[in-house]
């Protein structure tokens, strides 16, 4: 709706009461643990992992129209990569961690953020093909195809609902995961094979 009355780029300002109100509410209502000391604020780290994921995004979004091999694109990549390593370095050596480190050598979390890695990115690519093809392939107005994706996030919200009190009888969230991947890609395959045998 935002981009029918006005512009695209309004989309992003959405989340600015939203997160106004958070921190709001949050200073109002939530109550610091006993025990639990102030933290420092990891300003390093912090803006090296801005400009690693910052240029890493634009690289990714430039190589469309300049080419992987134009010297903006490859330039962006390398300091996103040296922006990723300077983050491992600072952590490493900070007294308060933004990620402490030592957490990825927990197999359950280092599994879990890769399965999640993964998962989101099949999630988010395919709502961001698929609006386009509202939009490119059946024309559809910005407010139309909005609201064309309103059962997916109804169903995402409520799946996320039930995954919590399925992942207990499930043998964990591990199971639970198995079992979604697993279901996942039946569907996947079988709308394949549909769409083989209608062409």
């Amino acid at each position: 709706m935002l981009t029918d009355a006005a512009s695209w780029r309004l989309v992003f300002f959405v989340n600015v009461p939203i997160g106004v109100a958070a921190l709001l509410l949050t200073v109002r209502y939530v109550v610091r643990p006993e025990g639990h000391g102030r933290r420092g604020l990891d300003l390093g780290a912090q803006v090296a992992a801005v400009a690693a994921l910052g240029l890493l995004t634009f690289a990714l979004i430039q190589a469309r129209t300049r080419g992987w091999v134009s010297p903006i694109v490859l330039g962006g990549l390398v300091v996103a990569a040296l922006s990723a390593a300077a983050f491992v370095a600072v952590e490493r050596r900070s007294a308060d961690p933004m990620l402490p480190l030592g957490l990825f050598r927990s197999a359950a979390f280092s599994g879990g953020n890769a399965v999640g890695l993964l998962i989101n990115l099949g999630f988010y690519g395919q709502l961001f093909v698929v609006s386009l093809f509202f939009r490119d392939v059946r024309r559809m107005s910005p407010t139309l195809a909005g609201l064309a994706l309103v059962p997916e996030g109804i169903l995402v919200s409520l799946a996320s609902l039930a995954g919590g009190r399925l992942a207990a009888p499930m043998a964990g969230a591990g199971g639970a995961v198995l079992a979604g991947a697993l279901v996942v890609a039946i569907f996947v395959r079988s709308r394949r094979a549909g769409e083989a045998r209608l062409a």
